[in-house]
């Protein structure tokens, strides 16, 4: 894979004839900072996962530690859910 440090990726968008897809870093630029330079497609590799399983673990820790539940009223709504998934 190629650092974004090392080669800025608007370079590489216009030197391929093809639509870019770049990883999204913490680090790195944000979404509209790469469409503004032309990618096309942002990738989150594993990191959306990694953070929902890090709220899995809060909620975990909290069951076993002080056993409340005030961790459900972080989740998402049903009706969020609902209109994210139809």
């Amino acid at each position: 894979m190629v650092s974004l440090q090392r080669i800025p990726v608007g370079l590489v968008v216009e030197a391929v004839a093809v639509p870019v897809n770049v990883l999204a870093l913490a680090s790195g630029p944000s979404v509209p900072e790469l469409a503004s330079v032309g990618v096309r497609r942002a990738s989150t590799g594993g990191a959306l996962a990694r953070s929902a399983y890090g709220a899995l673990l809060a909620a975990a820790e909290e069951l076993l530690g002080p056993g409340s539940s005030s961790y459900a009223e972080r989740g998402a709504s049903r009706e969020a859910l609902q209109h994210a998934f139809d």
